[in-house]
Order: C-alpha cells, then structure tokens, then sequence
C-alpha cells in the first residue's frame, strides 16, 4: 500500500483537487482516504486510471523512492491519423451505419469488431450520438480495456446522409 495525500493524488492525476475530492466521496477511485492521507494500490489505481483514459504519474523527485510511471497523452491529430479516415460508409440508419464503419477498421479481430459494435449500439440506445451540424460522435459508453492498445477516433464519411435523431434534427453525413 502507498500513501499520499489527497492534493498529490489530484496531482498524479493531473485533475482538479476539487474534482478527485468528490470522486473519492462518490467512491468511484479506488483507495481509501482518512482525512487528508489516502492509501491505495498502486497497480488498482494505475489501472482504474487507464481504464478512465487519465493519465498516472509519480514524481520521484517529491516521493523519494517511488518510481515514475507515465502514460503520455497522445494529441488527437496523432490518434486520428493512425486509425484512419473512411468514405462511403453505407447504411440507411445508424445501426447499419455503424456495422459498416466497424468492419472497415482494420487490425480488429472479428470478435472485438462484434463487441466494439454491440457496445457502439448500447451506447446509442441511451441517447443518439449525433451532436448536430451532420455530425455524431459514437463511442462506447466506457473505454474497451483489456481489448486495445492505443486509443483510436476513426473519421468516416457517410455514402448518404442518415437520420440520427440529433440534437438539431439534421441527418448525420459524419462520423468520428
């Protein structure tokens, strides 16, 4: 077990005190506080952290004999150029739609293809993704760990417009 206190853990985290502050009252960090020392699990902690798409980083420096771990964030022209840009996605609704934007992502075992789909759709049954201007932003409702290595925002252009049940009622022609 590791010790720190609140303000380092928010600052390992890279958040707002404020924000790890409310976290831990809700329970959803995994580690045990009293007052203003936390104790945790160094492997629970970094794993929860990546699981979260949050960065986790020790500084040796201020923590003596800890080792430094970081996860660097990627800029999002890097993670978009990698997994690729996508035109005449076909389909008449977002279901068929998405089916084709996932079969097209290349480096995908067929079984995670099946579960990125099924959580693509799970997702879009609590509310459509479509933000509007022809634009939706589907994305599973929590990250797939354990299924991929790097973080991908594929770009796709639809075939013909669909109706997305967007914000502002307007067909979706792209995808992110």
């Amino acid at each position: 077990m590791m010790k720190l206190t609140i303000k380092e853990v928010a600052q390992c985290l890279n958040l707002p005190l404020d924000t790890v502050q409310r976290w831990i009252r809700q329970g959803r960090i995994p580690l045990n506080s009293a007052g203003s020392i936390c104790t945790f699990k160094r492997s629970a902690l970094e794993k929860w952290a990546a699981e979260h798409n949050l960065c986790f980083t020790l500084n040796t420096k201020d923590r003596g004999d800890l080792q430094t771990r970081t996860f660097m964030p990627e800029s999002l022209v890097t993670v978009m150029q990698r997994s690729g840009i996508f035109y005449d996605i076909h389909g008449f609704n977002p279901e068929s739609v998405l089916q084709d934007a996932v079969n097209r992502i290349s480096g995908l075992t067929p079984d995670l293809k099946t579960t990125i789909y099924s959580r693509l759709l799970e997702r879009e049954a609590l509310a459509s993704t479509g933000i509007g201007q022809g634009i939706a932003i589907p994305h599973p409702r929590s990250p797939l760990s354990g299924h991929l290595t790097q973080s991908r925002i594929v770009t796709c252009f639809l075939e013909n417009p669909v109706d997305y049940a967007a914000i502002d009622g307007r067909p979706v022609f792209m995808l992110f």
